[in-house]
């Protein structure tokens, strides 16, 4: 079974503590991630609603703590926070 196509818009990302010339890479990260988790689980909790439409207003993701991971860890972890608020 095919899944139907995700469009996913962040307006706005706020990233307490990440350098200015770390933003793109954190980004990077983030889309990385959060494209290989949909692609690969689709949209939490979509089949328990019984429907293949699912918005949502805000996701709180909470804090997400990867001092020494980088700013590719960082965006991984953040991906994996969003993700899990999707439910």
């Amino acid at each position: 079974m095919t899944r139907p196509p995700i469009d996913l818009h962040i307006d706005n990302l706020i990233l307490d503590g990440v350098a200015p010339g770390d933003r793109e890479r954190v980004a990077a990260s983030v889309r990385a991630e959060l494209t290989r988790l949909l692609s690969e689980r689709g949209l939490p909790g979509v089949a328990e609603r019984g429907s293949d439409s699912h918005a949502v207003e805000r996701v709180d993701a909470g804090t997400v703590s990867s001092r020494s991971s980088g700013p590719a860890g960082v965006g991984t972890a953040v991906a994996r926070a969003i993700y899990g608020g999707l439910r």
